[in-house]
């Protein structure tokens, strides 16, 4: 397995980083904007801030994967693939497994 390294890839790391970032800052702002809403069927701000959590804590992990497993190139992509299945899995199940107990 190999990687492409660029002279400026820890720029590139950490504006890829701090726009994924920002993004999480939007969400959460707009999960705690929602979260008064009186129908029960439209207010999801526990369930959207569950996902941003959990988003945060494997990001994170990832990230830190990503930088401290740079010499074992095979584990690495192991791991992170591992993880960013675990975590579709695990956010798609929050998503979804509380709709389908309403229906």
């Amino acid at each position: 397995v190999g990687i492409c390294v660029a002279d400026n890839s820890a720029v590139w790391v950490s504006v890829m980083l701090s726009y994924k970032g920002l993004l999480l800052v939007i969400g959460v702002i707009l999960s705690l904007e929602t979260r008064s809403i009186k129908i029960p069927e439209l207010n999801e701000s526990f369930i959207v801030g569950a996902v941003i959590y959990t988003i945060f804590i494997l990001s994170a992990t990832l990230a830190l994967i990503g930088f401290l497993l740079v010499d074992y190139v095979t584990i690495r992509y192991a791991l992170i693939g591992l993880l960013i299945n675990i975590g579709t899995t695990v956010i798609l199940g929050i998503i979804f497994i509380p709709k389908v107990g309403t229906v």
